[in-house]
This record gives structure tokens, sequence and C-alpha cells, in this order.
């Protein structure tokens, strides 16, 4: 039995906007595959023809949600000649189709975690993501997904930055097995840092569901009655800094040893303290100025921050790196090409073309040769 869903609203990656998640109900092994948000029944059917059925042949039956691309017509049509009886879920028992739901949600982690401020590169993301969750063991058979299938796990022998993301990926998901119980509140002190959940702030993102869950991270600066805390917030967040203690949660510094690195000294250019940009993040146009967000080395993402074009002078190596990624981010155009472009001539749309007719009270008037007033048609 195979599980059939999308996962929509998600910004545009190589002119995909969608995924579609095929899922084994018994072997529990996944596929995601980049489409677009408008695909018909003809469109899912051909996905599954050329990315499942090679591969697995024909399930004795398909579970779907009632959505219009899984119940048209085409596609009842189709599961009826392969022989596929075609099971929609009830309106009151949408839990029929939650193995397919826990893999959509599986999948958004992990882009969540690894796709850039963009968003814009969350379909190269699906593979691994797809060989990641193929690997883990599923609780229900004590099995990987690929050993279900294949009776084997394959090497997992990678490049080691892709290997780093992938364990990453499975550490988070163990952390969160482990902490599905009843966490008591943490207690937090002036100086600490801490996470801000994301949740109902407004941030410059392409799309909330690929956004960032935590933000920071921040510094305590003040501890109030009730569990309240104030926290060091950037300028351009612009919210209250006082939060409850269970939007918060504690920043333990990096992976090795938990420990908060030192910042590093600022550098000194043309006799001036400048600091390191570590990787340009997004850009946008602000009050008619070039603005690029900024990572700068050595700090965490809390401290990342919009800077004017102007203020990265000797950061152009990494700003030529993110157009290059992001050909189609905002940007300033060279001056020669700008006078390159052929613009068309402004043309005036609301001139009246002269005629010898005019409206009355609804009633089309003519004028004949003699000057005289014709009456025509309403």
């Amino acid at each position: 039995t195979m599980g059939v869903d999308l996962i929509t609203g998600l910004p545009l990656s190589n002119g995909f906007d969608a995924i579609a998640t095929f899922i084994d109900l018994y072997g529990k092994q996944v596929h995601f595959i980049p489409t677009t948000s408008t695909v018909d029944a003809s469109g899912i059917s051909d996905l599954h023809y050329r990315e499942i059925f090679r591969l697995h042949g024909i399930p004795d039956e398909i579970v779907s949600d009632r959505g219009p691309q899984f119940a048209a017509k085409l596609m009842r049509e189709l599961y009826k000649r392969l022989g596929i009886n075609s099971s929609l879920t009830t309106a009151y028992h949408p839990q029929s189709n939650g193995q397919t739901e826990r893999a959509n949600q599986e999948v958004e982690k992990y882009i969540r975690l690894f796709c850039d401020k963009r968003q814009d590169d969350w379909s190269r993301l699906l593979p691994t993501a797809e060989f990641v969750i193929n690997s883990r063991v599923a609780s229900a058979t004590g099995k990987t997904p690929f050993e279900a299938m294949y009776g084997f796990t394959p090497d997992f022998t990678v490049p080691v930055e892709a290997r780093k993301e992938a364990e990453a990926a499975l550490r988070l998901s163990k952390v969160a097995m482990a902490d599905q119980g009843k966490v008591k509140a943490p207690v937090f002190k002036v100086g600490d840092k801490v996470w801000l959940a994301a949740k109902n702030i407004k941030i410059h993102q392409a799309s909330q569901k690929l956004g960032p869950r935590q933000l920071g991270p921040y510094e305590v600066t003040e501890v109030r009655e009730k569990d309240d805390y104030v926290l060091n917030l950037p300028p351009a967040l612009k919210v209250h800094p006082v939060f409850h203690v269970d939007r918060l949660s504690p920043y333990k510094g990096d992976d090795v040893n938990g420990l908060l690195p030192q910042p590093p000294e600022p550098v000194v250019i043309d006799g001036e303290e400048e600091y390191e940009v570590e990787t340009i993040l997004d850009s946008r146009f602000f009050r008619r100025q070039l603005q690029y967000l900024v990572q700068w080395k050595g700090y965490g993402a809390g401290d990342n921050s919009w800077e004017p074009a102007k203020n990265l002078e000797h950061a152009q190596k990494e700003v030529a790196e993110f157009h290059r990624k992001h050909p189609n981010a905002p940007r300033k155009i060279n001056a020669a090409l700008f006078h390159g472009i052929v613009w068309r001539s402004p043309e005036n749309m609301t001139d009246v073309v002269p005629t010898d007719l005019e409206w009355e009270t609804g009633r089309r008037v003519g004028i004949d040769s003699s000057g005289r007033r014709v009456l025509g048609g309403g």
C-alpha cells in the first residue's frame, strides 16, 4: 500500500513550488519528487509512472487525501486501468493517511535546517533528505526502510559536508524523540544566551513554512517576575523585547563541548577596524538603498545584520558569490549595461481617437454629411 500527498506553499526553486510525497506504508520507504502546486491528475500520474512505477511496480492500493489532484476523474480511471483501488481518506478520519503526513514533516524539517536564507535551493536538497530518512530505523519495523525493501542499507560513504548535514539531521530527530515528554521550564540569568521561538514574529523570508523555528541566540539583559525575560534584540527585529519563558530555550554553544566561542577581534584594513564577512545571505532594496544580509565570521545568527552595499567594499568576493548562486536577487546594475538597455518609447493610452459618433443617454448619435444628428441603436 502506498501513501501519496502534496506539500504546497513552498518558494520557487528551479521552477518547482511543491513536493509530491510517496511512501510505502509497509516498509516505510519514501520518495520526494519536486513538482508544482498547479499539477493536475495527469501530472501526478506521470510522476508516479516515471519515478515510482519504474522502481516498485504497481502497488495494490494507494491512499491519498481528498485533494483535487488525487480525486480527479482521470486519476481514478488510470488507477482502474492499472488494477489499483483508490482509497480516499474520510472527512472524519484524516489519520488514515497519517504516515504520509509524518513523512512530509520530516522532509520539511530537513529542508528548514539546510536551505539558505532565500529558500530557493530546497529542490536540490531532496535526494539527500530522502536518503537520510530511508536510512533511519523505523520504530514500527525495527529496520531501516532500505533494509525492509532491499535487505540492506546502502553504504554511506559520501563527501564530508554532505555526511555532516545528514548526520546532523539524524541527531536532531533523535533529540526530538527523546524530548517528547514534558520538560520543566528552564531558568535563565542575566548574560545567558537563549533561542527565541520565531512563531508570530515577522522576519524577512520567502516562506514561513521553511523559515527558522528559532531566532538568535540573544542575550538575557533582565529577569522579571512570572518567568518573563528581557532580551537584547537587534534593531531590525521590531518587537517588544520581553518574552515569557515558554518562548525561550537555552543556547548551549557548539556541538563539541557546549562552550560559547569568543567573538573574533576586528581586522584592520586601511587603518580602520572592520569585521570579516562570513557569507552574504540575502539582498533587498530598503528606502531606495541596496542592502545585504551579512553573516559575520565568528558570530552567531543572532548577530546577522542588514548592511548598505557601500559598507561591503572589501567583501566583493562574497557579494559576487551570492549573486552567482541567486541571479534573481536584487542587485545594482552596471552603468554600461544600464545604458545599453533598449527602452520602449512611452505610449499615451488615454488620448481619444476622433470619431463622428457620440453617446447621449445610452444611445449612439451619429452626424451625417449635412451635419444633422442621426440616432443609432442603444
